[in-house]
């Protein structure tokens, strides 16, 4: 009786710290993930590739490699199920957790790793690097590798024996999911899934990989294109600069023609004068002339 007392109540103080444990774990995830979001989201001068968004606590940081907050959410939501079901016995094979249990994290795994992957293309091209870039595949391949490992070995292997065992002293039975057969049997099942989805996780790297090569190729491409860019554009404004002093150089020097012709045409204007007044003069001294001329003949009449 003592043992089964002891066995409930350390069953009870290992839940209640790893609820609190990946509690933090995924509280202090959550933080670094909007952090990180945030700092995507605003974009430019913003976002660093290689920096590693904070959360509260900072010697949590070295949990907080999945911005989907995946990895630490399922060990958190589980242990959490596990306390409820220390408290809430049942009978059922899905007993602390509930029908569909394993896909919904499974599920939980791919959408991390999907996530992962859309986040290369909110990278600006110029920021792209391979920090950045593995950064989204740690999200993409933890939050598979925590779905996958919780899953299908802790749970078989771990869990349901451990809490089999919490059940069979507390309730004085043993169950068919608590046997050692079936047990045994879940284990080779979970080995053989974990296999699979090893296999599938290898395809994806594999793809990963490809399309990461591919990725990279295109930044190359596009820096090729963005430096020829900047040198047509340095031509361009050589080539402006030239004729901006070219055009000010033919200014200057239509302006200078213009004030000697302003000047030649003051000259040619008073020189113009002069010739009207010597002109009335020469009349004046022709009239002059003629009037002594017609004195004369009067006279030699």
């Amino acid at each position: 009786m003592m043992f089964k007392r002891l066995l409930f109540f350390l069953s009870v103080v290992v839940a209640l710290a790893g609820s609190v444990f990946f509690g933090l774990l995924w509280s202090n995830n959550l933080v670094s993930a909007w952090r990180y979001h945030a700092m995507l989201v605003e974009g430019g001068d913003n976002v660093v590739a290689d920096a590693q968004s904070p959360g509260f606590l900072s010697f949590l940081n070295w949990s907080v490699v999945d911005v989907t907050t995946v990895t630490t959410l399922i060990p958190f939501f589980g242990f959490l199920l596990i306390t409820w079901g220390l408290f809430r016995i049942r009978h059922d094979e899905e007993w602390p957790f509930f029908e569909g249990y394993g896909k919904f994290n499974i599920a939980l795994g791919l959408l991390g790793t999907i996530w992962g992957i859309i986040l290369v293309g909110y990278y600006p091209p110029e920021q792209i690097s391979i920090a950045a870039l593995m950064r989204c595949l740690h999200t993409a391949m933890f939050s598979t590798l925590a779905a996958v490992a919780w899953v299908m070995v802790i749970v078989p292997v771990v869990v349901r024996p451990w809490l089999g065992a919490v059940r069979k002293a507390k309730c004085g039975r043993l169950t068919e999911a608590g046997s050692l057969t079936e047990i045994a049997d879940e284990f080779v099942s979970g080995v053989n899934a974990a296999g699979d989805a090893l296999r599938r996780g290898v395809e994806d790297m594999d793809s990963f990989r490809r399309g990461l090569a591919e990725t990279n190729a295109s930044l190359a491409r596009l820096l090729d294109s963005v430096a020829a860019g900047r040198a047509a554009e340095e031509a361009w404004r050589r080539s402006a600069a030239e004729g901006i002093a070219a055009f000010a150089a033919v200014a200057g020097e239509l302006q200078s023609r213009q004030e000697l012709l302003t000047a030649e045409n003051r000259r040619l204007t008073e020189r113009g004068r002069e010739l009207e007044n010597s002109l009335e003069e020469a009349k004046l001294q022709l009239d002059k002339l003629h009037r002594q001329i017609a004195a004369i003949e009067d006279i030699l009449k």
